[in-house]
């Protein structure tokens, strides 16, 4: 019975080998990935890490299926920068066919590709005639004149301070940006 139990249990971890290894998202090997890459023709750039080139591949495959809605690309931003789609924003602008996202700037902070990348993978999957700007959102919170002299601002907000010879300590928050235009 011993020897009929392990045969069940080499199969399960054979199983989910199998199956983390056929998508893209829990590929652990560079061959694996590689396989996957063949069906949506990406290849692997010399001295890329593995995760720069799951991203791509998984927005290669985001690209097949995006029907180029908004909601398409919020989704694919909030994939490809591993964070929760309620972090992002996607609105329209007032120019026809121009759509802003807006995006924490800590989300930029584990992007595995490029910014450009990130953005070129974002524009193909948007609908024909249809171009999508970028902003970044940054930390900075701005405080009165009334309120920094009466001290009752909240110093873990972002505001800069001083130091002794009068220079920023760099402290403070960030600010917005452009990611693309």
């Amino acid at each position: 019975m011993l020897a009929f139990g392990e045969s069940f249990d080499r199969l399960d971890a054979d199983l989910d080998t199998v199956d983390s290894e056929s998508t893209v998202q829990h590929a652990d090997t560079l061959a694996a990935l590689e396989k996957l890459a063949e069906l949506v023709d990406v290849n692997h750039r010399a001295n890329e890490s593995k995760e720069t080139y799951r991203i791509r591949v998984i927005s290669a495959y985001q690209a097949l299926t995006s029907e180029g809605t908004k909601n398409d690309i919020l989704t694919s931003a909030a994939t490809l920068l591993n964070v929760d789609e309620s972090t992002l924003t996607i609105e329209d602008t007032s120019e026809a066919g121009v759509l802003n996202l807006s995006i924490p700037e800590s989300a930029l902070d584990t992007l595995a590709v490029s910014e450009t990348d990130f953005i070129e993978s974002l524009e193909n999957q948007l609908a024909a005639s249809y171009r999508i700007t970028s902003t970044v959102v940054g930390t900075l919170k701005y405080i009165s004149e009334a309120d920094y002299l009466a001290g009752t601002y909240d110093t873990t907000k972002g505001y800069d301070h001083l130091d002794v010879g009068g220079d920023p300590t760099g402290e403070g928050g960030t600010y917005s940006r452009l990611l693309s235009d």
